[in-house]
């Protein structure tokens, strides 16, 4: 029947034939995707999730272990959490784990008037993201000393509070 075809139409048939028959899978080839050099699918990857830490100034640390469901920001997650109603006042870290195994340790102001996390540090989060909720011991006179002293009054507070500079906030640790 093919000897009456014209050549290319032979040559198509003969391919179409090929590709058809490879792309059955029988135990132990790859099929089509083998012969176009594509490995097996990858096997689907657990569901993403992120943790809130909520760590008191005295007192066992809280973890609570959320799965991550589209596109959230952190303010969304202490929402979720409760981590605003957690404490009075409180700092907020966002800890990103990193490819090579270390981890990022970002700060993310959080506005005590309004209850937000400000705009420029309300980060999206990504699979395996903690956001650490510290407790904030500070009071209404701290806050005093810090606005009448100014940048005095502020550095004389994080000290007595044993708290880490403002420069060192971002940190990569290995």
């Amino acid at each position: 029947m093919m000897a009456n075809w014209p050549w290319h139409w032979a040559l198509l048939a003969t391919l179409l034939a090929a590709v058809a028959s490879a792309g059955c899978t029988s135990v132990g080839s790859k099929g089509l995707g083998g012969l176009l050099g594509q490995s097996d699918p990858p096997p689907p990857e657990p569901s993403a999730s992120y943790q809130v830490l909520f760590v008191p100034h005295e007192g066992k640390p809280e973890q609570v272990l959320r799965t991550l469901s589209g596109t959230m920001h952190v303010q969304q997650a202490l929402e979720q959490t409760g981590g605003f109603k957690k404490f009075r006042r409180i700092d907020v870290e966002l800890v990103r784990p990193l490819p090579n195994g270390g981890f990022h340790k970002i700060a993310c102001d959080y506005d005590r008037s309004t209850k937000h996390i400000t705009p420029e540090f309300d980060y999206a989060l990504l699979p395996g993201d903690r956001i650490v909720v510290k407790e904030d011991p500070s009071t209404i006179v701290d806050d005093m000393l810090t606005s009448a002293l100014g940048p005095i009054g502020g550095k004389l507070v994080n000290r007595a509070r044993g708290r880490e500079p403002k420069e060192s906030r971002y940190q990569i640790q290995r």
